[in-house]
């Protein structure tokens, strides 16, 4: 009897350490989840990575998306309010939640013109500002529309004084199907415009105030005829050098082909150096702090600081961090 009371206490002390055991491999497991494959729905957006939202009650349309520095989404289209159709804008929160810090619970509805009014691209200035552009319906045709929103989704009258400009670029239908900030905040909207017979490219440059930029071929505004059929830039770029490049398409007579167009812009402007730097030793190392250039110029997307003598450095990778740690310094030089 106490041989077998004795076994039986023995496998139970057996099995409790094998389900320790299987336990505590589960624990384990659990702790390291497995990632999602590349192209994987992002589950962590809204849950399955998708999000649909209506806007108005009848039909809702995005055509631009643009991303924030903070990692907030905002989307551009329009939505039609029973009669004709807005400017619409959202805004998600990097779960894919409606970021209702922005306008009415997330969503802005713009008017422009009293006609059709369409949002085809949207893009997000240094200052966190957002600018759509498109065309409104101006009761006889289509001309190039821009509004500027504040970062609460609010107009931003210091752009045309009430947040919109209309431009007319010729004498019938002027679209404007893409926008590019440049880095001296100029807003450069390229679309196309009707001369009488077709479509040619057409650009559109305005300073930051929504005023024409008439340094831009003397009044702002440029057409260019690529073929002697259709012509349609459908987006634009801003290279390094100030440089304008209108990509789209154009009929060759034949069939539609690839178009690129590149105009001369704004030279960049170096910055100036930034200014108070000061250094503080340590054991090998030396921790070195600044403050920003004085003015703009183009552009700053990090900075990269050398020892002297030595020739050893440490990078930044934005604007906005201020410090990086040189290592591998001798004591005493």
């Amino acid at each position: 009897m106490i041989r077998q009371c004795c076994l039986r206490l023995y496998s139970i002390s057996l099995l409790y350490t094998l389900f320790a055991f299987v336990f505590s491999a589960l624990i384990a497991v659990g702790a390291h989840p497995v990632s999602a494959a590349e192209g994987d729905l992002d589950t962590s957006f809204d849950s399955d990575g998708k999000v649909t939202t209506a806007i108005g009650s009848g039909r809702d349309r995005a055509w631009s998306v643009a991303i924030q520095s903070d990692g907030k989404i905002v989307v551009a289209g329009r939505s039609n309010n029973g009669s004709n159709d807005d400017f619409a804008l959202v805004r998600y929160n990097t779960d894919g939640s409606l970021d209702t810090t922005f306008g009415t619970g997330g969503k802005v509805i713009t008017e422009v013109g009293s006609g059709d009014d369409r949002a085809w691209s949207v893009a997000i200035q240094t200052d966190g500002k957002i600018v759509a552009a498109g065309y409104s319906d101006n009761g006889s045709n289509n001309d190039v529309a821009l509004v500027r929103y504040n970062t609460d989704g609010s107009l931003d009258t210091s752009f045309d004084s009430d947040g919109k400009v209309t431009t007319e670029v010729g004498s019938g239908d002027d679209y404007s199907l893409s926008v590019a900030i440049q880095s001296d905040g100029k807003i450069v909207a390229a679309g196309r415009s009707n001369n009488g017979s077709n479509d040619d490219f057409a650009l559109v440059r305005y300073n930051t105030d929504g005023s024409l930029d008439t340094s831009f071929d003397s009044d702002g505004k440029v057409t260019t005829e690529v073929n002697s059929g259709i012509d349609i830039a459908l987006s634009v770029a801003i290279q390094s050098d100030g440089k304008i490049v209108a990509a789209g398409y154009s009929n060759n007579g034949s069939n539609l082909a690839f178009a690129l167009v590149r105009y001369a812009g704004t030279p960049a402007t170096t910055p100036s150096a930034p200014s108070a730097p000061t250094a503080t030793s340590g054991n090998g190392q030396a921790t070195v702090t600044w403050s920003k250039p004085a003015d703009g110029g183009s552009t700053i997307t990090g900075y990269t600081v050398t020892s002297s003598p030595g020739g050893q450095t440490c990078s930044t990778n934005d604007a906005d961090t201020l410090s990086c740690v040189v290592t591998s310094l001798t004591n005493g030089t």
